[in-house]
């Protein structure tokens, strides 16, 4: 980094004031420009480290179609016949017709859940009521 110093006008000494007012007055703005440029070079440190942008912050990757589609190209890289393409779709075919029964299925059960814990609620009000 850059240093802005001055050298010392040698105005002070153990005696006081030898140089003269007009020494004092200038020694008094030379510090005042040193103060000054430390703040802007503080100032300007501080936002050029919150501007700094990584590369991944740059650049995304594509991210073409869901989780199942990535999933699937995946495996089907490098696959040579037609028939082994085939196959892979049925299973992944498969495998995301499991998957969607088994969420059909979590949801139904937290339905019901909800049901029960609803109509539990309701007994404790009437019972508090009486």
């Amino acid at each position: 980094s850059r240093e802005f110093r001055r050298p010392d006008a040698g105005s002070h000494t153990v005696e006081g004031n030898v140089s003269g007012a007009r020494a004092m007055q200038l020694e008094k703005q030379r510090q005042a420009q040193q103060e000054q440029f430390e703040a802007e070079k503080q100032k300007r440190q501080g936002a050029a480290s919150n501007s700094v942008l990584g590369i991944k912050s740059k650049f995304q990757t594509a991210r073409i179609g869901t989780q199942q589609e990535q999933d699937f190209r995946a495996k089907t890289v490098g696959l040579v016949s037609a028939s082994d393409f085939v196959a892979a779709a049925e299973q992944s075919k498969d495998k995301s017709y499991k998957d969607d029964q088994q969420n059909e299925e979590a949801k139904r059960k937290l339905e019901e859940q909800a049901k029960i814990q609803a109509k539990k609620e309701k007994k404790k009000k009437k019972e508090k009521r009486k």
